[in-house]
């Protein structure tokens, strides 16, 4: 399948760099990298609590705080 990215220029100098030293190609490149996110999925992004004082208004706590980050990030793939 064919698609299309648009990578920064910085790091897509960075990139070149590497496959030159590896001698590969930019399509094995990707398709590694890939591959690997895949296999190896960073943990959930926990936010700590640094809530202090007290106030009028209820408390909102860290696990809120992270529901409403999680329903607003794009879905993930699950095979």
């Amino acid at each position: 399948m064919r698609t299309s990215i648009d990578l920064p220029d910085p790091l897509l100098a960075k990139i070149r760099e590497q496959i030159k030293r590896d001698q590969t190609t930019l399509r094995s490149f990707v398709i590694q990298a890939l591959e690997k996110a895949i296999a190896e999925p960073s943990p959930p992004f926990k936010l700590r609590d640094a809530s202090f004082g007290n106030t009028e208004d209820p408390p909102v706590s860290s696990s809120t705080i992270n529901k409403a980050l999680a329903d607003l990030r794009e879905p993930q793939f699950n095979p």
